[in-house]
């Protein structure tokens, strides 16, 4: 069967609460509105293999301790006490709260940190965005007093305003950048940012996949993992896939010390005018992309790195018939 090829720009930044991110369904030119978002910083013991093994090719098993670490995560919750949290579907993993809004939308983002575990404080940085510096998150040790919103205290709130302007349609992503912003982001504070450009077409499926490696040296187990939401080796993300006919767009992320690919067994797409089935992102920079599904079965989404893909940074993506 010949397949659908859906040109759609490459986003590059030096710089993505839904379901499986079903984009939006009203009219694409909705008024600009306020959107509020609940975010926390908590902890967490963090599994990197929940199947229990290493992949299902060669069934290699694994202990849950030699893969269990004290995370910090972002998580998002539905109302100002921080009492109901937003569902998660699977495939998310790690990944924090999607802050997801349309050109033009003010977006207040109210943080809470309850991380008590490693008595850290906190902040939130996004990319992308519009943004005064009273909501930009970035500490910066020699400034006196900090800058609020920099360094948020364990048990302490901040609320950053930030708005997404004609040149911020597209995929971002936001992360902790406070005091010890490296280490946090490294274990797990980090989250996506989708902003929908007025003519933007819905997809049936929409995925949001932070490619990302957790180092010995972070959580001290025997090795390093390599991983697609915080998630290492084939099976541990499960509801990734979609249906024939539907059109499936991806919002994949770069984060940490390297550069990966994605690349997706049996499916090919235009980027740039030119067809496409591995793309390469650095780290802090995005690739959005999309095709219209016409290929069942189960295949393997995976990194092309070699090493990277040999160490977790592989997941399955099942297409079944309507």
């Amino acid at each position: 069967m010949r397949r659908v090829l859906v040109p759609l720009a490459l986003v590059v930044s030096l710089t993505t609460g839904l379901t499986v991110l079903t984009t939006l369904r009203g009219s694409a030119r909705e008024p600009a509105r306020v959107r509020h978002y609940y975010v926390q910083a908590e902890n967490v013991d963090w599994v990197l293999v929940p199947t229990g093994y290493y992949d299902d090719k060669l069934g290699r098993g694994v202990a849950a301790e030699d893969t269990r670490f004290p995370a910090i995560v972002l998580r998002g919750y539905e109302n100002p006490g921080f009492t109901r949290p937003v569902p998660r579907p699977a495939w998310m993993g790690i990944l924090g709260p999607i802050i997801e809004a349309r050109v033009g939308d003010r977006i207040l983002v109210h943080f809470r940190n309850r991380d008590f575990g490693y008595g850290r404080p906190h902040s939130l940085h996004t990319h992308g965005l519009r943004y005064r510096v009273a909501s930009d998150g970035g500490w910066m040790p020699r400034q006196k007093p900090p800058q609020p919103g920099t360094a948020v205290a364990p048990g302490e709130e901040y609320t950053y305003e930030w708005e997404a302007g004609p040149d911020s349609a597209g995929t971002w992503f936001y992360h902790d950048h406070s005091v010890d912003a490296a280490d946090n982001i490294r274990r797990g504070m980090l989250g996506g940012v989708v902003v929908r450009s007025p003519d933007e077409r819905p997809a049936d499926r929409e995925y949001v996949l932070f490619f990302s490696t957790f180092s010995r040296a972070v959580t001290r187990l025997r090795r390093d993992f390599f991983t697609i939401n915080g998630i290492a080796f084939m099976g541990g993300l499960p509801g990734l896939g979609a249906r024939v006919g539907d059109r499936v767009r991806f919002r994949v992320i770069g984060m940490g010390d390297e550069f990966h690919t994605f690349h997706l067994h049996g499916h090919r797409w235009t980027l740039s005018g030119q067809v496409v089935d591995n793309v390469a992102v650095a780290p802090a920079s995005t690739a959005t992309f999309e095709f219209v599904e016409d290929a069942p079965g189960l295949w393997m989404l995976h990194c092309h790195v070699l090493d990277h893909a040999e160490n977790g940074m592989m997941q399955h993506y099942l297409v079944t018939h309507r």
